[in-house]
């Protein structure tokens, strides 16, 4: 019945036109524009802005449709990634206690799952209690794989039950990519490797 998305209208009034060196427009470039949260009607009516003057995305609905978690970016000495919750009225925003990552609610609402550590959590619906699901990243470093880097992301399965896992590793030194995936139980037990594959970098030929 509503809508959730992001818009930066509030930033619009600091458009310019970029200009090529024959003096033709070739694009736009915005200063100071704002990614904001809004929801509406599925017509598009009764836009509600719920957010004002932040850098802000993907923004998700709870189960029953009261709360609305998003990432967003502050900006003050420094850059923080943050993940904070609202309710569907513009009240009650807060801060959860993990860094910007993927991040979705349990079906029934009542936690949190998200890849900010960058393993796989799982915490209240507050953010306390948070438990590591899986343990990717301490692996890889008590087996010194040397130069390489790991992403993880994930998704939950339609009933809750069950979660798949992408595990990227980048080897610098082998330079290539190894795709690894995952099943497991949202309590993190029975993980097993369901497929792999290994892509070799590009050369420079490819660019070229």
């Amino acid at each position: 019945k509503k809508i959730v998305f992001v818009s930066r209208r509030q930033g619009e009034e600091n458009r310019k036109l970029i200009y090529n060196n024959v003096g033709k427009p070739i694009g736009e470039e915005f200063s100071g524009g704002t990614f904001d949260i809004y929801i509406m009607d599925p017509d598009g009516k009764n836009q509600l802005l719920l957010t004002y003057n932040t850098l802000s995305s993907h923004p998700f609905f709870s189960p029953e449709a009261k709360k609305i978690i998003f990432k967003t970016l502050l900006i003050n000495n420094h850059k923080e990634n943050l993940v904070k919750m609202i309710n569907v009225d513009g009240s009650g925003e807060k801060i959860l206690n993990f860094g910007a990552g993927h991040v979705e609610f349990s079906p029934d609402g009542k936690k949190i799952f998200d890849n900010s550590q960058p393993d796989v959590s799982v915490a209240d619906i507050d953010g306390n209690n948070r438990v590591k699901l899986t343990h990717f990243l301490d692996y890889k470093e008590k087996q010194g794989t040397g130069e390489s880097r790991l992403d993880i992301d994930f998704a939950l399965s339609l009933k809750g039950k069950k979660i798949v896992t992408v595990i990227k590793e980048r080897n610098l030194t082998l330079e290539n990519d190894i795709f690894k995936f995952y099943t497991m139980n949202v309590d993190g037990s029975h993980l097993e490797e369901i497929y792999k594959i290994t892509n070799k970098f590009p050369s420079q030929e490819t660019y070229g």
